[in-house]
This record gives C-alpha cells, structure tokens and sequence, in this order.
C-alpha cells in the first residue's frame, strides 16, 4: 500500500508504453488492433494475415482495414504485456462514443479485488454445498492459492498452504467443481474482467494440482476456462477483438492459438444476443452462470431518452424502468436473471442508487429477490482517473433462498462492510487490493464490521451504509424517541429560478440575436433578473418590484451571515397589471426577450414572457422560517423573520397550518422555533442525514423529499426543550466563537440526555460530526 507519490507496480511500463504509441500515432481502436496483430502474431510465430483473419472470422461486426507494421515498430513494443491495454491504457483504446455509452474502463486493482472476492464467496458456497466445514479465511486461501509460485519458492508457498489449513477433501472437491465454475460479464468492454478470472481461476487450479501431487499443465488450464468458463458481451465489437489478441498474447502457442473464446456481440439487455454463442446460449438455458462481474455503464435518463425508450418498449424494460432511473440499474437486474440460485453478482457502480428517488423501485427489488453480501464504498475516494467526484462502491448481490421461511433467511444474513473514509483521499492514501482484503489498512482510512444484511435498508426504502457499525444503535434509539417527521410540522419549499440571472457566454453565442447584441450594447454579466446592490442599471426598474436576493452561503448555522448584496427582480407573472404597474422593469427585460422567450413554461404558455419561471408564493420568502443550503458539508439550518430570496439551491421551513395527528397541535411561539432550529443543527441529527438523507461523497444533498422523513423530538416546552431553545437563543445573541462552541455543545448534551444515551455513545456522534467540520 502506498502514500502520497507512490505508484502501483507497473505505472513506469505504462507510462513508457503510452509514450510510445503516440509517438507511433496510435490514436484509434483500429490503429490499436493492427498493433496488437502484428505484436501477437511475432510473439507465437503466426503470419499476421492469418490472425488478422482469425480475428475477423470470431468476432462478428468488426470493421478492419489491415495493414503492416513496421517489423521494427514491433520490435519495439515486444516487450510489453498487452494486457495493460485493456485497464491502464484505456486512453488508446478510443471510444468515441463514452458518451452516449457510459462506459468506464476499470483499474486492475479492483477488477482483481471484485474477481478475488467473487472467488471466496464461491468456494464458501461449493464447500457448503458438499456439506464440508468453509475455510476461517475464504479470502486468504483465494490469496495464497492466487500467487504464482516460481520453483525456488514452491516451498514456501507449500508452507503457506499449510498454515491455511488446506485439506485434501476440500481441495479435490473444489478442483472438481472449478470444471463446472461459469462467469459473465454482460458489459465486458475489453475483457479486463474476462482476462483476470482466466489468469485467477487457472492460477488456483495449477497450484491446487501440485499442492495435490498431481500433473498440470497452465496454459492447457487457460483454454479450458477462456473457452467454458468465463464468457463476455459487449455492444461494440472493436473491445472483443482487443480482448481476444490479448488472450492469445498470454495463452496461444504456435499449434493452438486460432482460441474461440465465449463472446458475443450485441445488446445484453435483449435475450436474442444470448442465442448467438451455443455455449452461453446452453449455460443461460439450464444451470445458468456462478458468477456476475463487471462495470457496467452508467448512463441517466436525461439527456438520453431514446436509449432508454428502446430498453421500455421490451418486457424486461416495461418490468423495471422507472423515471430518472440510470442505465446501470438494468444491467443489475439482466445479470440477476443470469444466475442461479446460489450465484453471486459482483459489480463496481456508483453509489448514488442507495438513495437516489430514481432508484426506488430498483431498490424495492433487490431488498425483495436478494441481500448485500459484501459492500466496498469509496464515498469520494476516486476510483476513475477520467471521473474525479464521481463517487463508487463494489457490491456483490446474492438470491434470497426462497427454499427457507424468508424472514428466518433475512435474519441469518450478515453484510461485510468495507467503509473508505475521506481521510484516505484527504492523505492521498493509495488503496490496493490485497491489503484491503487482508484488512492491512489503520481504520481511520478503511472501516471493516459485519451488520446484518436487512438492516442496511430504512423505513424509507433508501440503503444507509453506515461509516461505523457502532452507529446504528444510536440512531435506533434517535428514531424511536422521535415522535414525529418534520413533514408533520413543517412545509418544505424551494427557492426561485428565473431561468435567466445574468447574460451568459452561451446567450450571447446562441440565445441573443446579433442585431439586440449591438442595439443594447449587452454584454456577459449584465443583469436580466439578479442585480448587483452598486450596478447603476437599478434605476432602470422601479424600486417596488426588486427584492433582497442572497446566496445559499450567506446560510450558517443558526444565523444568516449575508456576505453578497443583490437584489431580484420579483415579478411572478400573476399580476394581470404587470404592463401598466411596472412599465420600466418591462423595458428593461425587453432587451433580452428572445432568452425569456425561448424558457420551457414560457414556450408551453404556463408563464408571461417576464415572469421569473419559478416564482414560488412570496410568503415563503418572508415572515418567520428556517431555511438551508441544498447542499452543504455539514448541516447549516438557519433562522430568520426578515426577508430572504434566495435561488433554488436553498431550502425553506415554514410553519405547517394543519399539523400532523402526532404533532403539537399549537402554534410555533419564539421557543419552538429556536428549539426545532438547536435540533436541526445538533450533532444526531447531522449523523442522521449522513446515513439516512442523500450525499454526494462527504457533501449533504438536502433535497425536500428526505428533509420531510428526517425523524425529530416534536415540540411539547418539556424542560429539556426549553433548554435547548435558550441555549439557541444564547447563539443568536453572540459573534463570540468560543461562547457558541459551548452553546453547540450544551444543545447536543441536552439531546443524548433526554435520549438517555450514554457519554460514549454521545462522544462518538459529535466525534462524527467534528471530523466532518475539520
């Protein structure tokens, strides 16, 4: 394991490697695959033509105008493992179409921590199924039996082997059922996955057979599986060909290398792609596969609709979709239906499903048909070098068994949690595979418990995985003295969107015609609704028709802060004497009509052409209310009876007329409100929308939908809340740091006090929410 500057093995190689091919100008696939031939075919003393053709003839739709290389170009890269095509240099296997496609190609270090851990959990599970004892340390036999072992270090390794345990009975029981092991990677691009689980499964079953005295061939193992074991599907054919030439880079030899691998090309979404390989097409149609890997494309509905069109006019896509939903999703589900009972589905996607509303009916389904048997989540670890803030998880997936009552097999289930904090990419800690997997990692970087697998879903349907298993009693005891949701005392709205601030780079390229460009003199950051406090163009528009417009960073905790001084032009389109009452203000956004004009409300009719295009009812930006960044690192809720426009990243609480049946029937007087506002911003209550609320990485997304489940002690002026409300108020009345500090700390003693959670418990949860401050 590495920190700060350190690389991982091979780094140097692939940098020289890269190098290289630009200065060959190897700048598309088709350049790549010539390359490759050419390498492939020096390497097992095969005329090129021949596997130029070998290539054409075995995967299907690829397009290939072959030429020569250069024997000195070949000479030149010969000493490279083309492998390192297929994960590290992603950059010269071009796809143009990563766009459209989602597609991401993976580091070698998780595609063998996904392959390894997909390994353990089968032998645990063949073993058991031969009703012998499993291993103490599944992943530590994987590790020993992964390495290959050179003859001056056969001993040694024979030592190790020893020290695992490793019997006979379980070793001959296993290299039998490795003749029947089936794996698929249904979006395998390059095969990267494809290529490690025929490097990983002929590894095992070559020391296996020595460990048992017995004869092994390697590369005779390697067809074997390459050709029965492991199969791929990908949508572009240019990937599969990579895949194969490196097959034949590592496996062929001078008589066997014409290799016939289990691929197909096509959509894996449609069932008819499975009918194109007789051998996929046997193993979908009877026992199905062990094993379903990969990294599949993310790829959301918007911007994408025809994608996603064709996949909802099938009735796999009719029985899954829903809206906002990503791509991804679906290829979970296919690979669910590839598996058999006692398979497992391991996958590295994004985390957003856990609590994205698109991924509801996703979810609903996975916590009805399986459970979490292993999670690895990143959080803002960075796992693609091309998607920096793109946050990730590994899963693996397995099928409830539907033999047992569900209930009693829900409770047995227990989840292996790997949890990588913030500190790692803070540190620029380097994560490896091996050491994750031995648990080698101090647990200020990687968090490793066990929980129980149905307790990683809420009451709301969302996946909450916990960054310290130890949390979870807190927050039990947290729901169960909440006695209501704030949904029961409080409306929750949105701010304005005026769909047009400022004049923009991109108005003035595509939306303002040249001749009102010239005509008003417009340029980039003039005003069209949002006016700088000082701009001299205020007196264009009359006084009564602006209001005070901030910035969701003008929000603190408990206080607002203003740091930015603007005004909004408030005009809501409901006004029937707009024209007459403000005619300055009309004259002035008449300069930019063709931008206002061309706004979807406007377009659709449901808006005036001067309208902001989301006004909201004033009377959420006025009287008394709480209000919150959309997004923000720590909870920032914040007071106020005066004025406050803000945009829509800020969210507003207002007093609820009619109260929910559990709540308080009263009207909010100066003490509920200080109190509702100390709870929002306590410690419990942060931790509460860090495992419960949306994020994006470390950062709270604090949409409507999860602030009106957020679980809260309703109002009753028991002491302990009128404590808290004048320890609030105390806050409000000082700038003294130190002073709010020890009011902060005194509101979140009052709450673990009434909660009756200990002094542990309680240093942990604040502990939690300072290290998220620093």
């Amino acid at each position: 394991m590495g920190k700060g500057g350190e690389r991982v093995t091979g780094d140097k190689k692939i940098k020289q490697m890269k190098k290289r091919l630009k200065s060959l100008e190897v700048t598309s696939q088709s350049d790549l695959i010539n390359l490759m031939i050419a390498v492939v075919a020096r390497r097992i003393d095969v005329d090129d033509i021949q596997v130029k053709n070998h290539i054409l003839k075995t995967v299907e739709g690829l397009n290939l105008t072959y030429k020569r290389i250069d024997p000195a170009v070949i000479d030149y890269l010969s000493d490279f493992d083309l492998s390192l095509f297929v994960t590290e240099a992603d950059g010269f296997l071009e796809d143009l179409k990563r766009n459209t496609t989602g597609s991401f190609y993976t580091p070698i270090e998780w595609v063998r921590y996904m392959t390894k851990i997909s390994v353990s959990d089968w032998i645990v599970e063949t073993l058991k199924t031969h009703k012998v004892k499993a291993p103490a340390q599944p992943t530590q036999w994987v590790l020993a039996l992964a390495k290959k072992y050179d003859e001056g270090e056969w001993q040694s390794g024979m030592e190790v082997f020893k020290s695992l345990s490793m019997s006979e009975e379980e070793l001959t029981i296993l290299l039998n059922a490795f003749e029947n092991i089936r794996v698929i990677d249904i979006a395998c691009g390059a095969g990267a996955f494809l290529l490690e689980f025929v490097e990983l499964l002929t590894t095992i079953s070559t020391n296996m057979k020595k460990i048992l005295g017995q004869e092994a061939d390697y590369k005779t193992h390697a067809l074997d599986f390459l050709t029965d074991a492991v199969a791929g599907i990908d949508l572009q054919p240019e990937p599969l060909a990579v895949y194969i030439l490196c097959l034949m880079w590592r496996y062929a030899s001078p008589d066997k290398w014409m290799l016939s691998p289990m691929i197909a090309l096509g959509d894996s979404l449609e069932d008819t792609t499975y009918n194109k390989h007789h051998k996929i097409k046997k193993i979908v149609n009877s026992k199905k596969f062990d094993i379903a890997i990969g990294n599949p494309p993310y790829l959301g509905e918007k911007g994408n609709t025809q994608v996603f069109k064709k996949i909802r006019q099938t009735e796999f896509g009719r029985k899954h979709y829903e809206g906002k939903m990503d791509l991804s999703y679906f290829f979970a589900l296919k690979s669910l239906e590839l598996i058999h009972k006692k398979g497992r589905l391991t996958y590295l996607t994004t985390n957003y499903f856990i609590t994205a509303d698109g991924a509801a009916k996703f979810r609903k389904t996975l916590k009805e048909t399986t459970w979490f048997a292993h999670i690895l989540n990143f959080n803002s670890y960075p796992v693609f070098k091309d998607a920096l803030g793109q946050h990730n998880m590994i899963y693996t997936l397995k099928r409830h068994d539907q033999s047992q009552e569900i209930q009693k097999a829900k409770k047995s289930k227990e989840t292996l949690v790997r949890y990588v904090h913030n500190q790692t990419y803070i540190e620029k800690i380097h994560l490896e595979c091996d050491p994750i997997l031995e648990g080698k990692y101090p647990q200020k970087y990687v968090k490793e418990y066990l929980c129980h697998a149905e307790d990683l879903y809420t009451a709301e349907g969302t996946i909450s995985i916990l960054s310290d298993d130890s949390h979870k009693a807190v927050l039990n005891v947290y729901d169960n003295f909440s006695d209501i949701r704030l949904k029961d005392v409080f409306e929750i709205k949105q701010g304005i969107v005026s769909g047009a601030d400022q004049v923009s780079g991109l108005m003035l390229r595509a939306k303002l015609p040249m001749e009102y460009i010239q005509e008003y003199g417009i340029e980039k950051g003039d005003p069209i609704f949002v006016f700088d406090n000082n701009d001299p163009k205020l007196l264009e528009v009359e006084e009564s028709v602006l209001k005070p417009f901030y910035k969701n960073s003008d929000i603190d905790a408990y206080k607002i802060r203003p740091r930015t001084e603007r005004k909004i032009v408030y005009l809501d389109g409901y006004n029937n004497e707009t024209e007459q009452d403000y005619p300055r203000t009309l004259n002035h956004l008449q300069k930019y009509r063709p931008v206002l004009e061309a706004r979807r409300e406007v377009k659709t009719g449901t808006r005036p052409w001067y309208a902001l295009q989301w006004p909201r009812n004033m009377s959420v930006f006025e009287g008394e209310k709480i209000v919150v960044p959309q997004r923000c690192k720590i909870n920032r809720f914040a007071y106020t009876d005066k004025a406050f426009y803000c945009s829509a990243d800020v969210y507003y609480f207002k007093e609820k007329a009619v109260k929910g049946a559990w709540a308080n029937q009263n009207d909010f007087d100066a003490l509920a409100w200080m109190y509702y506002l100390g709870v929002l911003n306590s410690s419990i209550v942060y931790l509460w929308l860090y495992q419960n609320g949306k994020r994006k990485g470390e950062l709270l997304e604090l949409y409507a939908k999860p602030l009106l489940e957020t679980a809260v002690p309703c109002y009753w002026a028991y002491d302990w809340q009128i404590s808290i409300s004048n320890a609030v108020k105390r806050i409000m009345e000082t700038d003294n740091e130190d002073e709010i500090k020890i009011h902060k700390k005194e509101i979140d003693r009052l709450m673990f006090k009434a909660m009756n959670v200990n002094d542990q418990e309680a240093d942990m949860v604040m502990a939690f929410l300072n290290r998220h401050i620093d």
